[in-house]
């Protein structure tokens, strides 16, 4: 009679774990987070009747061109499936100089991705999901050049196709390493855009974190009068709040 009740105990405790671990995987959890970015830039806005203006600043010299760089997520999954909001904003003004003509370069790009997401390996230290979503883009550039006087103002709304993948590796309790990899475009809006990051974290606790790492983003989009070509990337640090 005890071993059928001992019996009887160990199955109602093992369904009653498995129920548990269901629950927790059927619960909604989301994070959000917050970033800012000292970014190099190299920048190619085209004037249709002129050549085209290059704007390069290394990381050294950022707070000479980048008025603001910033950027945040945010994350809801259930289970294996996910959605993913990610957003940056970069502001920029600088200028370059041919022979006798000057030119003023502004750029301001705003950038917005929604992705869905499939998680595709998971373990205690690990886990990788697979992505793909649409990044719309609202990109402003304003070029100057003197002494010939000429105003050019153009703004363009696009939206890419992108694919990737993400993942952290737990390297202990708090420590952890995190990386992103996506690309897009393929000449269907865009000629190309890769959007790259690699990072580590720090856990202060069960629901936030801190993060640094490395951000590179291009994109390349030339259609009708609008023609850019962006290169973005440098040093990140924000903080990841999960509820």
């Amino acid at each position: 009679m005890s071993k059928h009740l001992n019996y009887s105990l160990i199955s109602a405790s093992l369904l009653l774990s498995s129920l548990s671990a269901q629950a927790v995987e059927d619960t909604w959890t989301s994070r959000v987070a917050l970033y800012g970015w000292a970014t190099s830039v190299d920048t190619t806005a085209a004037h249709p009747d002129l050549r085209p203006v290059t704007v390069e600043r290394s990381f050294s010299d950022i707070f000479k061109s980048v008025d603001f760089a910033a950027m945040g997520l945010l994350e809801t999954r259930k289970g294996d499936y996910g959605i993913l909001l990610d957003g940056m904003y970069v502001n920029m003004k600088d200028g370059a100089s041919a022979g006798p003509l000057s030119a003023a370069l502004e750029l301001d790009l705003t950038t917005l991705m929604l992705a869905g997401q499939y998680r595709i390996q998971q373990t205690h230290r690990s886990y990788s999901d697979l992505m793909i979503g649409v990044r719309g883009w609202s990109v402003k550039t304003d070029i100057s050049i003197d002494p010939i006087n000429i105003q050019d103002n153009r703004s363009k709304q696009w939206a890419d196709l992108m694919i990737g993948a993400k993942g952290i590796y737990n390297l202990d309790q708090h420590w952890f390493t995190s990386w992103s990899a996506m690309v897009g475009g393929f000449d269907l809006s865009s000629n190309w855009v890769s959007d790259i990051h690699v990072g580590m974290g720090y856990r202060l606790n069960e629901h936030s974190a801190i993060q640094f790492g490395y951000r590179y983003m291009d994109v390349d989009y030339s259609q009708g009068n609008f023609d850019i070509d962006t290169k973005l990337g440098g040093v990140l640090l924000g903080i990841d709040y999960r509820f």
